[in-house]
C-alpha cells in the first residue's frame, strides 16, 4: 500500500479522493499538527456538503487546525449549525458541546 512506503503521498491521495476515514487513520499515526490539519480539511469538505452536525463530531474526536486559512470554514460551520439547534432543549448536544470545547481549547493554546 502506498501509505506504508510514502505516507505523505498516501495521505494526499486519500484526501483528494474524499476517503476521510482512511486519511484520518493515517494522519493519527503522524503528529498532532497533521491530524488537526486533516481534520480541518475534512470539516471544510463537510461544510461544503452542508453536513454541519458531522463537523463537530470530527472536531470532538480529532480537534481542528487553528490555522487562519480555515477561518472561513469555522464561520461557515458556526452559521450552518445555528439552525440545527432546537430551542426546546430536546436536542442531543454532546457532540456540539464537545466540539466547541475542543475548538476553544485549541484557540487558548494558540493565542
Amino acid at each position: 500500500e502506498i501509505e506504508r512506503v510514502y505516507p505523505s503521498a498516501g495521505l494526499d491521495f486519500y484526501i483528494e479522493s474524499g476517503n476521510w476515514e482512511k486519511a484520518m487513520g493515517l494522519a493519527r499515526k503522524q503528529d498532532d499538527e497533521t491530524r488537526t490539519e486533516v481534520a480541518a480539511k475534512w470539516v471544510e469538505s463537510l461544510v461544503g456538503d452542508e453536513r454541519f452536525e458531522e463537523c463537530l463530531e470530527v472536531v470532538a474526536k480529532d480537534g481542528m487546525s487553528m490555522d487562519f486559512r480555515f477561518y472561513a470554514t469555522y464561520t461557515a460551520m458556526a452559521k450552518g449549525l445555528m439552525p440545527h439547534l432546537k430551542p426546546d432543549g430536546t436536542q442531543e448536544l454532546m457532540s456540539l458541546r464537545s466540539g466547541l470545547y475542543q475548538l476553544l481549547e485549541q484557540m487558548k493554546k494558540t493565542g
